[in-house]
């Protein structure tokens, strides 16, 4: 009997590698979003739930979820992530990398192509519906 689900979460960590494969030709020299891919294809492997997992507690949160959806792309970059990066994984995530991390993907996407801005919020947007129908 085919699982629905398992389809999904084969689809969300598919659409999640093409978006890296999309970002590094742009960005050849980004060490970060390099081995980003290469830990997400690791995860991937030994338990790709935590791929999906993550994402749609940190995205598809309804205080994010409707920009996302609406494209409303300034709510991101001018929002401080101070008190999410407190509640993100029992605070663990609340240190000086993550901030910088966030930090560094707000200045690649203002430095990048508009066309690419475009092609950016659409992955985003259907990674956060590939979680959501995983999820509901």
């Amino acid at each position: 009997m085919h699982n629905p689900k398992i389809s999904v979460l084969k689809a969300f960590c598919n659409h999640l590698i093409d978006l890296y494969d999309d970002l590094i030709p742009v960005y050849p020299k980004n060490v970060e979003l390099r081995n980003g891919k290469t830990w997400i294809e690791i995860t991937r492997k030994v338990n790709p739930k935590i791929l999906i997992r993550g994402w749609f507690q940190f995205f598809n949160d309804a205080s994010y979820y409707q920009e996302i959806k609406d494209g409303n792309i300034n709510f991101f970059l001018e929002k401080d992530y101070e008190s999410e990066l407190k509640e993100y994984n029992g605070g663990k995530n609340n240190n000086k990398e993550y901030r910088d991390f966030i930090e560094d993907i707000k200045k690649i996407y203002i430095d990048m192509e508009q066309e690419n801005q475009k092609k950016l919020l659409k992955y985003i947007q259907n990674l956060c519906k590939l979680a959501g129908m995983y999820y509901n």
